[in-house]
């Protein structure tokens, strides 16, 4: 799971806003897969109705999405800085993923930070579209059908309430760590401003980054930052162990290709063997 300084001395708080904050962000990224996989399926014409109901790990085939070129380009593209080498956006990406999967607390590597920064805030833009149609009355039309009757009134957010009744927990923890330090007409505000940061999708730069280092990559990429001595500089975690192996891709033209690259060893993937 992705290391995170929460602020909470309370360590029941702690873990529950640990596990919720992961999950959240584990949910993002299966939204993202999970879409890959059933606009796959409807253009070729086998996503079937049952597809529609059937759980993330019984739909998604994780080993094929990994030599998935089209799924390479498309988080090249989204996710990742440009330039950056499309044979490993499948394996940094999925790296991520397993990073938040995992057991163990982990800081990622520079390229899954900035990864993650992108999954968060395109979730963050779409949000912000999203409003912005509805009231500038894009979807009027759609809202006659019965079938939408209510959701003109909803407004989509960016946040997500931890659920009863662990949010209680946590906002008693923080009145009690805080209790004495504050007057009582200022405590609220500073509840308010802790309980947004683990549930408001906006906040959590702040609340899942320790700095943006990651964001040099729009203009320097891994190799260079690691040449320069800027790594060692400003405490950049780079990879240290890597293999090269060779794997298979479908072509566009539908045959079969070898590619040749450089895998990173995590210490996430290497749980199951401890």
């Amino acid at each position: 799971m992705l290391q995170l300084s929460t602020g909470l001395v309370n360590a029941e708080a702690n873990k529950i806003v640990k596990k919720f904050i992961n999950d959240r962000l584990i949910g993002l990224m299966e939204e993202i897969i999970m879409n890959e996989v059933t606009w796959d399926k409807a253009m070729s014409n086998e996503l079937s109705e049952e597809d529609r109901f059937k759980p993330f790990d019984d739909l998604v085939d994780m080993s094929k999405l990994m030599t998935d070129k089209d799924f390479a380009e498309n988080v090249s593209l989204l996710y990742l800085p440009d330039g950056f080498p499309v044979e490993r956006a499948n394996q940094e990406f999925f790296g991520l993923y397993r990073l938040l999967k995992a057991k163990k607390e982990y800081v990622p590597e520079l390229v899954m930070e900035y990864i993650l920064y992108h999954v968060i805030y395109d979730e963050v833009g779409q949000t912000d579209i999203i409003n912005e149609d509805t009231e500038d009355g894009l979807y009027d039309e759609l809202m006659d059908d019965p079938f939408f009757e209510g959701i003109e009134d909803e407004e989509y957010t960016t946040v997500m309430p931890i659920p009863e009744p662990d949010r209680g927990k946590v906002l008693n923890a923080i009145r009690e760590q805080y209790e004495g330090q504050y007057a009582p007409e200022e405590m609220d505000d500073k509840v308010n401003y802790f309980i947004n940061l683990y549930e408001d999708l906006r906040e959590y730069d702040e609340t899942c980054f320790e700095d943006t280092d990651f964001l040099l990559l729009d203009k320097m990429s891994q190799e260079e930052i690691i040449k320069s001595g800027l790594d060692e500089y400003m405490g950049i975690i780079v990879p240290k162990e890597t293999r090269s192996i060779e794997f298979p891709v479908q072509g566009k033209n539908g045959q079969e290709l070898n590619v040749k690259a450089e895998i990173y060893i995590h210490p996430w993937d290497l749980e199951d063997e401890d």
